[in-house]
């Protein structure tokens, strides 16, 4: 608290954590210079919109 922690943390579903790490786990693979279409694709297939996102400032 001293030094004013600020911390950030993302909570999401179990079942949502297991898809993306079984697409994570099928192959795809690293980006490493420009997303095509289909990395956009695959990248936005990961996102949930039931993860809540935790902001504190101590």
């Amino acid at each position: 608290m001293k030094r004013k922690a600020h911390v950030v943390t993302t909570i999401v579903s179990q079942s949502k954590y297991n898809e993306v790490q079984e697409k994570l786990r099928k192959g795809h693979q690293p980006v490493t210079q420009n997303c095509s279409p289909s990395d956009k694709e695959f990248f936005c297939s990961l996102l949930s919109s039931d993860a809540v996102t935790i902001e504190i400032n101590l």
